[in-house]
This record gives C-alpha cells, sequence and structure tokens, in this order.
C-alpha cells in the first residue's frame, strides 16, 4: 500500500510521468511542435554560461509544461489530475529546495585514471560516463589519457585513484539556491554537484599547467552537466574543446555545447538542418571508432534471433505495453523464435520496469532480457533488430550488417534519413502484415545479399571497410 501511495506521488511530480496514467496522450506531430519550437528558443536564446550547462534538463521540462496545458485544454486529463500535479510539483520544488540547502552532500571527491601513453607529452583530458563503450580510449598510443570522475563518497572505484576532496560551504549553496529558484524543476542534487564540479576541475587544471597546444578536453555528445562544467573550466584556461558525436543519424534535438571549439561526427550525410555549433569547426571521420563493427558484421548468429530495443524516454508505459505485445504476439509465430529484448540500461535501476521485463519473459518463454552494459554484445548475439525507439543501437546495428525493422507508432514520423541511407538494410512497418513480410524478408536472406545491401549502407555514408580510422585518428582530428 505505501509503496503504490509513493509510487502515485513520484508519477504526478516527475516531468512526462503523467504518462503513465494517461490512456492517451498528445499526438506525436504536436509533441514534435513543441520540441522544435522549444529547441530553437533555447538554442539561441539561453546564454547564461550555468543554465546552458542543464539545457537537456531546461528543454525536457518546457515540453513538459508544454504538453501538459495541451492536455488540460484537449480534455486529455482530469482537472483535478492536473492541478493536483501542479501543487505537488510546488510542493516537491519547496522541499528540494531546503534540501540543497541543509541536507545535501558536504564532501565531493575527485578521483582520476590515467591510461594511453602515460608518456605521451600530448593529453587528453576526458570524464568518460559509459564506462564500457569508452575503455577503448585507454588504448591511445599517441596521448595520454586523464580520466576524471566526481563522487560523493570516498569508496574506492577500479582503476581510479582519489586525488583531491573539496567541501561545500555556505557561499556556493547560497549560490545554488539562487540557480534553483531560477530553475526550480532541476534537481538539487545536479546543481550542487555542477558548482561542486566546477570548482574542483578549475582547481585540477591548474595544477596540471596544461599546454593549450598539446592538450584537449574530450567529451562524447555533452549531455550531463557534470561534463559541461569541465568544458567551462577549459574554456576559461584557453584549453582546446572537443565534443564527439556517435550517432550516424543525429535527432533534430542536438545541443551542441557553446564551449566546444570543435565538434567530430561519424559522418555528415545524416546531420539535421538546424545543427546548431556556435560557429565550431565540424570534422566527419566517416568511420565509428567506438564499436568493432568490421568484427561484428562478420560475426552473425545465422539463426534468425531477433534483438527487440524497447522503451519510452517520455514514459508512456501503457502504450508501450500494447506496442511491446503486438510485437511478440507476431515474432510468436515464426518458426522457433528466439528473442533477446533490451530495455535501455536507466530503465533496469527501476523495480517496476524490471518487473515489467521479465513478465514478459515469463509470458512469451522465447524471449530473453538482456542486461548487459555493453551494446556490442547485444549486437553479435542476434540476426535482426527490430524497434520503435530512437536508439544509438539503431545506427550500430546497420553498420553490423544487421538489418532493422522499426515499428511505426500512431501518429509518429520516422526519420527518412536514416530510411534513405540504410537503403534496402532498414524497413518501416505499420501494420501486422508489413511486419510479418519484413520479418519474412530478412530472415529468408542469404549472406551474398546481405553483403551486397551493406556494401550499399557503406557507400551511401562514404565508409570504406578496409579504412579503419583508430581512437588515436579520432583524438587527432
Amino acid at each position: 500500500m505505501f509503496n503504490n501511495f509513493i509510487n502515485y506521488l513520484r508519477v504526478r511530480v516527475r516531468e512526462h510521468g503523467f504518462n503513465e496514467f494517461l490512456l492517451e496522450s498528445i499526438n506525436e506531430t504536436e509533441r514534435n511542435i513543441f520540441e522544435v519550437e522549444t529547441y530553437k528558443d533555447l538554442s539561441h536564446n539561453l546564454i547564461d554560461d550555468d543554465s546552458n550547462a542543464f539545457i537537456y534538463r531546461i528543454f525536457q521540462s518546457t515540453v513538459d509544461r508544454k504538453i501538459l496545458r495541451k492536455l488540460k485544454s484537449k480534455k486529455l486529463i482530469k482537472k483535478t489530475d492536473f492541478y493536483l500535479i501542479l501543487i505537488l510539483r510546488k510542493l516537491y520544488y519547496f522541499i528540494d529546495s531546503l534540501k540543497l540547502l541543509f541536507f545535501y552532500h558536504n564532501s565531493f571527491y575527485l578521483l582520476e585514471s590515467i591510461s594511453g601513453n602515460i608518456h605521451s607529452p600530448k593529453l587528453v583530458i576526458t570524464m568518460t560516463k559509459n564506462k564500457a563503450r569508452e575503455k577503448n580510449l585507454e588504448n591511445s598510443k599517441d596521448f595520454k589519457i586523464i580520466d576524471l570522475l566526481v563522487r560523493t563518497n570516498a569508496n574506492t572505484v577500479s582503476n581510479y585513484n582519489e586525488i583531491d576532496s573539496i567541501r561545500i560551504g555556505l557561499k556556493t549553496r547560497l549560490k545554488c539556491f539562487f540557480f534553483k529558484i531560477k530553475h526550480p524543476y532541476i534537481e538539487s542534487s545536479l546543481i550542487i554537484e555542477f558548482y561542486a564540479s566546477k570548482i574542483i576541475f578549475t582547481k585540477k587544471l591548474k595544477l596540471l599547467k596544461i599546454e593549450p597546444k598539446n592538450s584537449q578536453v574530450f567529451i562524447r555528445e555533452g549531455i550531463a552537466q557534470v561534463t559541461r562544467s569541465l568544458m567551462q573550466c577549459a574554456r576559461e584556461l584557453a584549453i582546446p574543446t572537443v565534443t564527439y558525436y556517435q550517432r550516424i543519424i543525429l535527432g533534430n534535438i542536438t545541443f551542441v555545447p557553446r564551449e566546444t571549439s570543435k565538434v567530430i561526427v561519424i559522418t555528415k550525410k545524416g546531420l539535421p538542418d538546424n545543427f546548431i555549433t556556435y560557429d565550431a569547426e565540424i570534422i566527419s571521420l566517416n568511420d565509428n571508432p567506438y564499436i568493432s563493427w568490421r568484427h561484428l558484421s562478420a560475426e552473425r548468429p545465422n539463426q534468425n534471433i531477433y534483438g527487440l530495443l524497447v522503451g519510452d524516454e517520455n514514459s508512456r508505459y501503457l502504450q508501450q505495453k500494447k506496442i511491446d505485445q503486438k510485437i511478440l504476439e507476431r515474432i510468436s509465430k515464426q518458426h522457433k523464435p528466439k528473442c533477446i529484448i533490451r530495455p535501455h540500461p536507466q530503465e533496469m535501476s527501476k523495480p517496476h520496469r524490471v518487473e515489467y521485463y521479465e513478465s514478459l519473459a515469463r509470458i512469451y518463454n522465447f524471449v530473453e532480457i538482456d542486461t548487459s552494459s555493453s551494446a556490442e554484445d547485444f549486437i553479435e548475439n542476434v540476426d535482426i533488430v527490430i524497434t520503435y525507439v530512437n536508439s544509438t543501437l539503431v545506427d550500430e546495428a546497420l553498420l553490423c550488417k544487421r538489418p532493422v525493422i522499426v515499428v511505426k507508432k500512431e501518429s509518429e514520423t520516422v526519420n527518412q534519413k536514416t530510411i534513405d541511407i540504410a537503403s534496402d538494410f532498414c524497413c518501416v512497418v505499420d501494420s501486422e502484415d508489413s511486419f510479418r513480410l519484413a520479418l519474412n524478408l530478412f530472415s529468408s536472406m542469404s549472406i551474398s545479399q546481405l553483403d551486397s545491401i551493406w556494401n550499399k549502407v557503406l557507400d551511401s555514408l562514404d565508409f570504406k571497410e578496409n579504412s579503419i580510422v583508430d581512437i588515436d585518428n579520432l583524438l587527432m582530428a
């Protein structure tokens, strides 16, 4: 009973949480309009550095509020629910503000891991988020890699050494508090972590006595506020900053950090029309050094094992349940099917979502749940990827010679650039018949047919199977 009550409060306070109990929401066209207009407004008008570090959170919250008002105007949400959400959110923001002043961590610790060529005068400073994906930085032969990690406890982390710590004083807490008043929807824990990181990063970078011409701060995508604080500190010390984007097809909603001096992309083929880079240099690799796609393309199970990417970034779990059931019912009609479901790793930290996915495995005996941190392990074990989510794994699957079936949800648009680039290797389906035909088509393809179509995909991307860009090529780009 108590857990149900806590969950009741949680979904009404959290952004997009209302989608968890609404049977119907606004359509994708309306959502896209809100997202694009918010993106353009924030990209051009959000000039305060500290606010810009939280641009993704500000974007999410702004879109959330627009959707909530639209739901009320279209009478898709009860007035009682609407006003209850507003009241509970204001109460939560007030309590969170008090926690920031009196209860959040006093101490922050800076950890460091040194790898690559530790004797090289050329230095790369980074802050990795996904250790499994970004481990290949350690293989650099030309650069000394310093990987920084900020934590709120002194517990040991494998391959990292604690090198510094700070205590948050009243002055910093007040600064955080006034920022919280300006942006009440941003969690206090994120705000205090950001300002603590700025203090500890600035101290570290000054101690390194960096030679800018031989150094750079390198981050992937620049979503997290802590990585953006590192970039701000680097800019203030005239250290070049590089942002790397993993996606083949970047979405229209891509906030390039203002502090970046260079943007590296896998290919320029899929850049959105409104890709705002603030005059940063754009470099195309025509390769993806972050995944062993050449190796994985040669290693396929050839057993018609389906990989299903699932989830909903906007918490529309009731709608997700329907589409999951439709897809699995269709797969169940295939000959001796096997399906590996991969939720987003963050979902698997939520007990109610873990319970949902485990229930799918119980209902459908051909289903396994992939909980590994490695995308490569998932791709290696499947022949065909099925998805209705916007995921980097779609791009990686195409590179690894795995056909992709995109299940189009109602009132949803698909990224036509992906379809154009993917040639006949990616298929969009919007009915049970078209889904069945796509499954049968890709399941029956011979190795030579797959090779022929896959080579067309590589050609459309200007990728060369024998022209390898390694991690040092990336860092020197």
